[in-house]
């Protein structure tokens, strides 16, 4: 496989504290790149720090062939890197489709073809369409959280815990929707959801106090009880119904 994203030991601080103290990472082309780790692991940091919202202290972040370490956050959008934070930021006011229009910076003749493929990549959006952001369910803000990033056609997409809140049917939904989004873009995905992460990852890294711990292939992970268990504090399936 092809790395489009490669991060070498990376460190940051956010204000006084020390978040990354060595994160590594290598984002496969094509594929669904999984960040695990527990709480204050520095999962969101590291998409943060990809982003150029926190300034790296030491490391690398390499595009393809361009360096982002020092670019600005619209810089590094700009070379074709979405990004949907954990807390989605959206436009209460404006409709669905308000908020998915200005989420494209060029309108084109295909302007209205993208439109409807986030119409056909989460059909919840198509009967709230018309409806103020405000007024959505949080399986409808997420979705349409998604599809903003979405829409504009980045070549890489960093989304941070997308199945926060919401229920296992909708949780499903989204795991649908990232399955097929694989064919066309690359993910690099932060989540605390592990049958979510399991189910659409391709690759994994786990993070553990601020350092990368163990890459590898997610379904050798997800098989593991050792790298469970010593990683996450998870165990697997047994056969009295308890565990993952």
């Amino acid at each position: 496989m092809e790395a489009l994203l490669e991060v070498k030991d990376l460190y940051a601080n956010i204000g006084q504290f020390s978040i990354l103290q060595g994160v590594s990472l290598s984002v496969q082309k094509n594929a669904i790149n999984v960040i695990l780790g527990r709480n204050g692991a520095g999962k969101s940091t590291t998409l943060r720090t990809i982003m150029g919202y926190v300034r790296p202290l030491k490391g690398t972040i390499q595009l393809d062939s361009t360096n982002l370490s020092n670019l600005t956050t619209y810089q590094i959008a700009r070379k074709g890197i979405g990004y949907m934070p954990e807390d989605a930021n959206i436009f209460a006011n404006l409709t669905v489709e308000e908020n998915l229009l200005i989420s494209m910076p060029n309108r084109e003749a295909r302007t209205a073809k993208r439109l409807s493929d986030m119409r056909d990549l989460f059909p919840d959006l198509t009967v709230a369409w018309n409806r103020q952001a405000g007024t959505l369910s949080g399986g409808q803000r997420q979705m349409m959280a998604l599809a903003s990033v979405l829409v504009s056609q980045p070549n890489l997409v960093l989304i941070d815990e997308p199945s926060k809140g919401l229920s296992p049917l909708l949780v499903e939904r989204i795991g649908d929707a990232l399955v097929q989004l694989r064919t066309e873009t690359t993910i690099v995905l932060v989540e605390q959801n592990f049958f979510l992460a399991k189910r659409t990852g391709d690759y994994v890294t786990v993070l553990d106090d601020g350092q990368t711990v163990y890459t590898g292939d997610m379904q050798a992970l997800a098989s593991s009880e050792d790298l469970l268990q010593h990683y996450l504090g998870l165990q697997l399936q047994t056969k009295d119904g308890m565990g993952l």
